[in-house]
């Protein structure tokens, strides 16, 4: 893309280069922001919460922590266990989310943590329900074909026993927050 506006001897926009940033990249970008900034682009995403993200760094902390799993989908690797994570959550991180959603016990041990994690933010970009509820219906729908498929007692060695609970929870979040925007469900 850069290549494209180059040859054409024009400048190139700024989109282009959030095109093709990594997610770190875009998470230091926008730690390099003053705080004023951070919290503006923050309070526009209707993320800034000043009782828990004093320091501005709650979209930075989601991006780096959804960088591990956007990778891991990248190159193939197994995701379902989360061995692809790289980091525990960020305290901030987890307090925003566990508010926002009013599901508890949010630790990147698990997938669904960091599907819930995905969701929030889709929330805050997409002008609709679609992507964060197909979302949640395809996790849940393999989730069921898994449990469905394999013994019980190896279900419940790989997949954490409150997950079909936080699934649950998380439908609901988004079916209250896609109702009160007037969305259909």
């Amino acid at each position: 893309m850069v290549r494209h506006f180059y040859n054409r001897g024009e400048d190139v926009p700024l989109w282009v280069v959030f095109e093709i940033l990594y997610l770190s990249d875009l998470a230091s970008f926008f730690e390099c922001l003053n705080e004023s900034m951070r919290e503006h682009i923050m309070v526009q995403l209707d993320m800034f919460d000043n009782s828990i993200d004093t320091n501005r760094n709650l979209l930075s902390s989601m991006l780096y922590t959804i960088k591990s799993l956007r990778n891991a989908v990248a190159h193939n690797n197994i995701i379902f266990d989360t061995r692809f994570k790289d980091r525990k959550i960020n305290s901030v991180l987890k307090k925003w989310v566990e508010k926002e959603t009013g599901i508890q016990n949010i630790t990147l041990y698990s997938l669904v943590d960091y599907i819930i994690i995905v969701c929030c933010l889709l929330k805050r970009v997409d002008f609709s329900s679609v992507r964060a509820k197909k979302l949640v219906k395809e996790f849940k729908e393999q989730n069921q074909l898994l449990q469905k498929n394999v013994a019980p007692s190896i279900y419940a060695l790989i997949i954490q026993q409150n997950v079909t609970h936080k699934i649950n929870a998380l439908e609901n979040y988004l079916n209250s927050y896609y109702s009160r925007d007037g969305d259909d469900i």
